[in-house]
């Protein structure tokens, strides 16, 4: 008799003694957890606008019925390389990082027909996403991609059919692929150096304080060198 009472006060043990095992988490959430944190980055960078319609190669075309004042063509220009400034606050979980960010970039284009340099600037917003590779190691490739809407202001940058060359603002969206390398310290300091490649599609265009609809897309490429400080929390 005194055997299966202690075979049932053994199993009637058992559960409590499992119970703490069965409570820890997979080794795998674990891990993301102890890597897991918010994540902010100030950046600075220099940016190359290449090709595409705002090279003066194409002819900006308004809705019918407008006048000649906002029909033309965007001048032929040379779009030299300017320095840029980012900020943004995100998140991180083990190797991926996922953040927004504003950009500023200011760069110059050379116009022929004028013989002058005119001023021109980008802002841009976007959600991105990289991928940290090597997470064992302090220096870790990384590669990734982002969507973003993009506002360029270009002084002088459009002849009208009638009257002076005007000021123009264009706005769009796009997409910019990323790839490049980080050094990470205690897994919360990184320098982090990248090469982007960006593309914009802009449909609107706004001239002095008239905002028109393109019937088509003006298009630009631009090519970046990327340099940033990341800190998490």
């Amino acid at each position: 008799m005194k055997r299966p009472l202690r075979l049932l006060s053994a199993l009637a043990v058992l559960p409590f003694l499992a119970a703490p095992l069965s409570a820890q988490p997979e080794p795998g959430y674990e891990r993301q957890w102890k890597h897991f944190g918010a994540a902010v980055f100030l950046g600075g960078g220099l940016q190359l606008p290449a090709g595409g319609d705002l090279d003066g190669k194409s002819v900006v075309r308004v809705n019918p019925g407008d006048t000649s004042s906002t029909q033309g063509d965007f001048l032929d220009a040379e779009p030299h390389a300017g320095p840029s400034v980012s900020a943004g606050v995100g998140a991180r979980m083990d190797g991926n990082r996922v953040f927004a960010a504003v950009e500023w970039n200011s760069f110059s284009t050379e116009h022929g027909l004028l013989a002058k340099e005119v001023d021109a600037e980008r802002w841009r917003i976007s959600l991105d996403w990289r991928h940290d590779f090597r997470q064992e190691e302090p220096w870790r490739p990384e590669a990734g991609f982002g969507a973003h809407f993009a506002l360029v202001d270009v002084d002088g940058s459009f002849l009208p059919k009638s009257g002076a060359a005007r000021d123009a603002r264009l706005s769009g969206t796009g997409f910019h692929v990323d790839c490049g390398v980080g050094w990470w310290f205690r897994e919360r300091v990184a320098i982090v150096a990248e090469a982007e490649y960006s593309f914009d599609a802009s449909r609107n265009i706004g001239l002095g304080d008239e905002g028109f609809r393109l019937d088509g897309y003006l298009v630009e490429h631009r090519f970046a060198l990327n340099l940033q400080a990341w800190a998490l929390f």
